[in-house]
C-alpha cells in the first residue's frame, strides 16, 4: 500500500523508527532500506520466540528477521560477533537487533555508505536475507525496494518513500518476471494468472485422489523465505500456491494434478494455498485477498464443484468435516498441530469473496 501522510505511528512503531535511523547513522547505511527490510520481514513486529513455525520454515529472529539454521544461515551469531553481544541479546530486544542488522549490512556492503545510491546495495540486502538461491533472493529485495519505491504506512511501521530504479537494479528483463502476476511461459502453471516456480521434485509426490478441496495456509514467514524453503529437499514439504502479501502475487510451486505435502492425511485430496505473513499478526499480513480467493473459485470451478467456504461460525479452530466445507484452514483439519491461519483470519469476508 502506499504510504500516507493520515496514519500516524504508534509509540512502539516511533521507537523502532528512532533505533533504525540511530543504526543507519552508527554504521553509514541508508536508512531507508533498514526501514524497507524490516517492513518485508516483520512489519515491524518482531515475531514471538514462542511462535509456532509452519512447515519446518526455520524461525527468523527481531524485526529484521536474523536468521540461525542451516538453510538461512547464521546471521543472528555473525551479528552478534560483530556487537560483542549474547545471540540472545539480538534475538529479544529490538534495538540490538536492528543494530545487528546494520552492522551485517555495512560489512556486506563495503565501501559504501548511506549517501551512496540505494540501488547498489541490493547485493547487500539479499546477502543479510540469507536466502542462497540468487533468484528467489531478488524476490525479497524486490519486494524490499518497491517498498522504498512506494513508501508504506500503517500504525505500526513506516517506510519513506525514495525514488528507485528498479530497472537499473536488476535489467528489463528481470524486472518483468519479478513485478509479473502472470508470465507468458507457464504452460505447467495450472492457471493463467500466476507464476510457474517449481518446488523441489523431493517435496511432493503423485497424487491418486481426485481433488474436492483447498486448504488455506499462512507461510508464519516471509514469501521469498517460503519459495526458497519448498525448493530445499530437506524441508519435506511443499505448497501448491503462495500469495504475496504486498501485491497479491501468485507463485505455484506444485502442479494440481500432484500432492504437495502440506496438511498431512489430507494432502491427497487438498490444493494448498499459502498466504505470506504470521498469524499472530493478520492486519498487518491479510492484506490481498482477492487474487487468493479468485485463485479458490478457480481451483473448484475447474472441476465443476461449487465453493463452499467455511464462515467461521463454529470457531477458528473448529475440526470441520469435509463434507460440510471444500474451502478451510489447515487448523480446520483433523488431526493437524498447525493452528494457520490463526483467529485472525477473516473467514466471513473471505467466504463472500470466493462464493461471489
Amino acid at each position: 500500500m502506499p504510504a500516507s501522510n493520515q496514519v500516524e505511528l504508534s509509540a512502539d512503531a516511533r521507537r523502532c523508527r528512532q533505533c533504525i535511523h540511530a543504526a543507519a547513522h552508527e554504521f553509514d547505511v541508508p536508512p531507508a532500506l533498514l526501514e524497507a527490510i524490516a517492513w518485508a520481514e516483520s512489519r515491524w513486529h518482531p515475531p514471538s520466540p514462542q511462535a509456532a513455525t509452519h512447515h519446518g520454515l526455520p524461525r527468523s529472529y527481531g524485526i529484521m528477521g536474523l536468521r540461525d539454521d542451516p538453510h538461512f544461515g547464521r546471521s543472528l551469531r555473525l551479528a552478534a560477533a560483530l556487537l560483542d553481544a549474547p545471540t540472545q541479546r539480538l534475538a529479544l530486544d529490538t534495538p540490538n537487533n536492528i543494530r545487528g542488522a546494520a552492522a551485517l549490512l555495512a560489512l556486506y556492503g563495503r565501501g559504501r555508505t548511506r549517501d551512496t545510491p540505494l540501488e547498489a546495495w541490493e547485493d547487500a540486502a539479499a546477502r543479510l536475507c540469507g536466502i542462497l538461491q540468487r533468484d528467489v533472493a531478488q524476490i525479497h529485495t524486490y519486494d524490499i525496494y518497491m517498498a522504498i519505491r512506494e513508501g508504506r504506512q500503517g500504525q505500526d511501521f513506516a517506510v519513506t518513500r525514495h525514488p528507485v530504479d528498479l530497472a537499473r537494479i536488476y535489467g528489463a528483463a528481470r524486472l518483468g518476471v519479478l513485478s509479473a502476476r502472470a508470465l507468458v511461459l507457464t504452460a505447467l502453471a495450472d492457471h493463467p494468472d500466476v507464476v510457474w516456480l517449481p518446488a523441489a521434485s523431493c517435496n511432493y509426490s503423485g497424487r491418486t485422489l481426485a481433488v474436492s478441496h483447498v486448504t488455506v495456509h499462512t507461510t508464519q514467514g516471509s514469501y521469498a523465505g517460503a519459495i526458497s524453503w519448498f525448493r530445499n529437499c530437506s524441508a519435506g514439504v511443499s505448497a501448491h500456491y503462495l500469495v504475496r502479501s504486498s501485491d497479491g502475487q501468485v507463485t505455484q510451486m506444485v502442479r494440481e494434478s500432484d500432492k504437495a505435502w502440506h496438511v498431512g492425511s489430507a494432502n491427497g485430496h487438498t490444493v494448498g494455498i499459502e498466504h505470506e505473513g504470521f498469524v499472530e499478526q493478520p492486519g498487518a499480513w491479510y492484506s490481498e485477498l482477492l487474487a487468493s480467493s479468485s485463485l479458490a473459485r478457480a481451483i473448484l470451478a475447474a472441476r465443476g464443484i461449487a465453493p463452499r467456504v467455511y464462515d467461521g461460525s463454529r470457531g477458528w479452530n473448529a475440526v470441520l468435516p469435509d463434507a460440510d466445507y471444500n474451502v478451510k484452514g489447515h487448523v480446520n483439519h483433523a488431526g493437524q498441530t498447525h493452528t494457520d491461519p490463526g483467529a485472525g483470519w477473516d473467514w466471513g469476508r473471505y467466504k463472500r469473496m470466493v462464493e461471489s
